[in-house]
Order: structure tokens, then sequence, then C-alpha cells
């Protein structure tokens, strides 16, 4: 990989961690609230949340996952979320990158389809 295409990637994900960080504050969205309480209680909620679909017909376990493990640490104070968030999306960004660079076999193809997906919700 060219390095200044992971120079491009690297500085998208600083731009993603700078723009996003200022909603590390407060819960901004019903979002938390929804996890928050459905929070896995026992091995069965465990077990429940990675074979079935929750309230409103979706798959996501990990998040059940983690949010339940965040609730346990650090309660109800907004910033650990937020930064948790900022990481996993950033992660993500990166991992759309390579994706992208496997499907498409171009680094500039792959770094636009990085920053649109890393800046989408800016």
């Amino acid at each position: 990989m060219n390095r200044v295409y992971l120079v491009g990637l690297l500085l998208l994900m600083g731009l993603e961690v700078a723009i996003f960080w200022r909603f590390t504050s407060e819960f901004l969205t019903p979002d938390g609230i929804f996890y928050l309480a459905r929070r896995l209680d026992s091995l069965r909620d465990l077990q429940h949340v990675f074979l079935q679909l929750d309230d409103v017909q979706n798959y996501r376990p990990l998040t059940y996952v983690v949010m339940t493990g965040l609730y346990g640490g650090v309660g109800l104070d907004a910033f650990p979320y937020h930064v948790v968030a900022i990481l996993c999306h950033v992660l993500i960004t990166g991992l759309v990158f390579w994706l992208a660079w496997l499907l498409l076999r171009s680094e500039t193809a792959a770094l636009l389809a990085a920053a649109f997906f890393g800046l989408h919700g800016a």
C-alpha cells in the first residue's frame, strides 16, 4: 500500500475523531435509553440477543454486550459511551478502506469509500 494513502487514511481517522468528539458530554438520541433499558442481566439474556432479533427486528448482539459492559463499569456517565462509539467508528472506517481496496484494487477508490463512510454522519 502506498504511504500517501496510508497517511490519508490516518488523517481521515483523525478528522473523524475531531468532528465527532464534540458530542461526548451527553446522550443525544434515544438509542442509549433503548439499550440501557434492555441490559443483559443473565446468561439467558445473552443467549437471547445472539440467537434472536430484538424488539425492533434488528440483529445487533454486540451493541447489547458493549452497552451492558459499559453500564456495569461506568454507569450513566455519557463520556465513555461516546469514546467507545468513536473508536468503533474509526476502526470500522479502516475496515471499509481495506474491504474497498480488496474489492476494487484501487487505493484512491478505497480512500474515497472510507471517507464517505467515515464522514457520512458529520
